[in-house]
């Protein structure tokens, strides 16, 4: 192999930019795809549910105190049970009134 230095090798020439008027070519924009946007939407009754598991302290302590009166038999009063049958005998269309 017969090497003879920088000179065998051809002369080196600068890259030049195309330019679109030069090309002949005409230049088209290029276009991005757009990536789709996630969106949520929760509906009403949705939102309704997600208030009603929120309850306060007080509630939980009434519902609390109400679950044991049920387990210990001492909810039910004569009162309760009056205003019971009156709202169902009243969802019924019969009225007792005071009698």
């Amino acid at each position: 192999m017969d090497v003879r230095g920088l000179g065998s090798v051809q002369q080196a020439y600068p890259v030049r930019s195309v330019s679109p008027s030069s090309s002949g070519l005409e230049s088209t924009p290029v276009s991005r795809p757009t990536s789709p946007k996630d969106a949520l939407e929760i509906s009403s009754a949705g939102k309704m549910l997600e208030q009603l598991s929120q309850t306060t302290d007080m509630r939980q302590e009434r519902i609390a105190r109400i679950k044991e009166a049920i387990e210990n038999g001492t909810y039910d009063t004569d009162a309760k049970l009056e205003a019971a049958l009156e709202r169902m005998l009243g969802s019924l269309g019969i009225d007792l009134g005071d009698e």
